[in-house]
């Protein structure tokens, strides 16, 4: 899904890609870079489709929303893949404004092609955006243009196919199909429908609370009023991307940003309805925008601890620490710390317990938080060194007449630390033990069985 943004991360940064406090770096960067585009392409391409007063609440209303906020303080890929989506878009309207043959048209047509294309190959889940994009010409039937909104949504769809297929192709040209195989069936793995209550608390957090008040309220005085204005026609698409996304998503909702899509259609769904049944000056709509962001976030932080106390325990999907929803800011990422602690604390006390393995290796993403808790148990080492290891870090540790050496292996990174292990005549008679939480970007081995342990001392 991400193959794109993480082969040119890591192909920019050559060698210093082994360090991974600069692929740190160098992700938030990208994201903070990727989110300034993102907020200027997005308002733009609004403007040209919708005008300026839809423009401004829309991008209010989800740039400001609980779910994008929390993405937006990452150097997630999403970010990068909706920037280059939304300007693709500005590029296809400006070709679509074009009323001449001109070598400008042509320009603009191949530029949106191109930002399409990257944008699918930075994160493949852009697709759910593809139904809102293609029928934009919908409210052209509304001027009595029924020829031309077809022929446009035609141009569309061909547009967003020709991109799907170039990723693809970009992709068997980067990847190895045969690997790219062998990931878990999405259906089988994560599609839980015990997930839907989680689902749904989840998407109501990352939307805000309060927008989805008003989104409830607005749809029963919106079917009350009874308008059948064809500016209904505005909201065939975002209807559908939502249905699309809330089939997909809602069931695997963990994390919320999965909700993306659903949560930009809805602010334009909202702010369509509003639209249609009243006229509200600039003023206020700015009072009550910041009204519901300040009030979402609110809520996110004061009240969504407690749901997901009581939700958090409940996933379908084996995932223990993972919080179901964007706290917004401060209690998703405490949370995540408390979860890495608890984890490393389980780990250091079964390394810890097992006396009878003098000589261990240890694999392991979180090897600062293995060796805090050695000492939170009052294992103070009698030697403790650290040293670079085949560009990795390694803790070298004596405990009485016990030797572990903690190997830190990132989560992610291209490198595996075992055939280095095994191959090192220092390390022939040591087990090993890989820290079950360590996932890598590329194919691992096994650990030989007479070298691996399960770090019980009757086994």
């Amino acid at each position: 899904m991400t193959f794109g943004f993480i082969q040119t991360i890591y192909f920019l940064l050559g060698q210093q890609a082994s360090d991974s406090h600069s692929v740190v770096i160098a992700f938030n960067y990208v994201g903070l870079v990727s989110s300034l585009i993102l907020a200027t392409a997005c308002f733009l391409s609004l403007f040209i489709v919708y005008g300026e007063k839809i423009a401004l609440t829309v991008s209010a209303l989800f740039f400001f929303s609980p779910g994008f906020l929390e993405v937006f303080q990452s150097g997630h890929p999403t970010l990068l893949s909706l920037a280059l989506f939304f300007a693709s878009i500005g590029a296809f309207e400006s070709y679509n404004s074009d009323k001449h043959l001109s070598n400008f048209k042509f320009f603009y047509a191949a530029l949106a092609v191109i930002l399409f294309t990257f944008a699918c190959s930075v994160r493949g889940d852009i697709v759910l955006f593809f139904p809102w994009f293609v029928l934009i010409p919908l409210k052209k039937i509304a001027d009595g243009n029924f020829k031309n909104a077809a022929v446009n949504i035609a141009i569309r769809a061909l547009l967003c196919s020709t991109a799907l297929v170039l990723s693809r192709l970009i992709a068997y040209q980067l990847l190895d199909p045969s690997k790219s195989l062998q990931e878990a069936p999405f259906f089988e793995t994560w599609y839980k429908l015990n997930n839907l209550p989680i689902g749904a608390v989840a998407l109501s957090s990352a939307l805000g609370f309060l927008t989805v008040v008003a989104l409830l309220f607005t749809v029963i005085i919106y079917c009350i009023s009874g308008r059948r204005s064809v500016n209904l026609l505005r909201l065939v698409g975002p209807a559908i991307t939502i249905t699309i996304g809330l089939i997909v998503w809602l069931p695997n909702p963990v994390p919320a940003r999965h909700f993306l899509p659903v949560i930009f259609c809805t602010c334009l769904l909202l702010v369509f309805m509003i639209d249609e049944m009243v006229e509200l000056s600039k003023k206020t709509i700015l009072i009550l925008c910041v009204t519901v962001i300040v009030a979402n976030q609110f809520l996110s932080d004061f009240v969504e601890p407690a749901i997901v106390e009581y939700h958090g325990q409940k996933l379908a999907i084996d995932q223990r620490f993972i919080v179901p929803a964007p706290i917004g800011n401060t209690y998703w990422r405490s949370q995540m710390t408390i979860a890495s602690k608890m984890r490393a604390a389980e780990f250091g006390d079964r390394i810890a317990n097992a006396t009878c393995v003098v000589n261990l290796i240890v694999i392991s993403s979180e090897a600062p938080l293995l060796l805090m808790s050695f000492y939170k148990r009052g294992m103070k080492p009698e030697k403790l060194s650290y040293t670079a290891y085949h560009g990795m870090k390694r803790i070298e540790m004596i405990f009485d007449s016990r030797q572990i050496d903690i190997i830190f292996q990132d989560t992610g990174a291209r490198m595996d630390a075992l055939p280095i292990v095994l191959a090192d005549p220092r390390y022939i008679d040591y087990k090993i033990i890989r820290d079950p939480f360590v996932q890598l970007r590329t194919e691992t081995l096994e650990i030989p069985k007479e070298r691996t342990t399960s770090l019980s001392c009757q086994e």
